[in-house]
């Protein structure tokens, strides 16, 4: 991500012409530009995948998936490194906003309400609250 994002400002400097003697901050960058990181932008996405996923029947392929990553198994544990799955990425997701942070808007705001962990975003507490 670090990489991706150091790529995307370099073309935006690129863009307004800012060349190498001239330096420019990257907070000025991305208000020079009216853009933001591009993290944002994928949290924003993948938020909006997961709520669109979560609306869907329960049976889609999509959605039996994502039961599979946040259900522990019942078979044995992987050997080697820990494997990056849906929970943990969306439980980084919400420690990046913590509460008093401007970015926090890019949460959609018909998402659930509860403890502030994937286990707390289930099928059944975001019927109720739409109800």
């Amino acid at each position: 991500m670090i990489v991706l994002e150091s790529f995307h400002r370099q073309q935006l400097r690129k863009v307004i012409g800012v060349r190498y003697p001239d330096t420019i901050s990257n907070a000025k960058l991305y208000d020079r530009t009216q853009t933001e990181p591009l993290r944002f932008h994928l949290l924003r996405s993948r938020w909006s995948l997961y709520g669109h996923i979560l609306r869907r029947p329960a049976g889609i392929p999509a959605y039996r998936s994502m039961e599979t990553f946040i259900n522990p198994s019942a078979t044995g544990k992987w050997s080697g490194r820990r494997r990056l799955t849906l929970p943990m990425v969306l439980n980084a997701d919400l420690e990046t906003l913590s509460p008093g942070r401007r970015f926090q808007r890019v949460l959609p705001s018909p998402m659930c309400s509860g403890p502030r962990s994937v286990e707390g975003l289930d099928r059944g507490a975001c019927s109720a609250r739409a109800a």
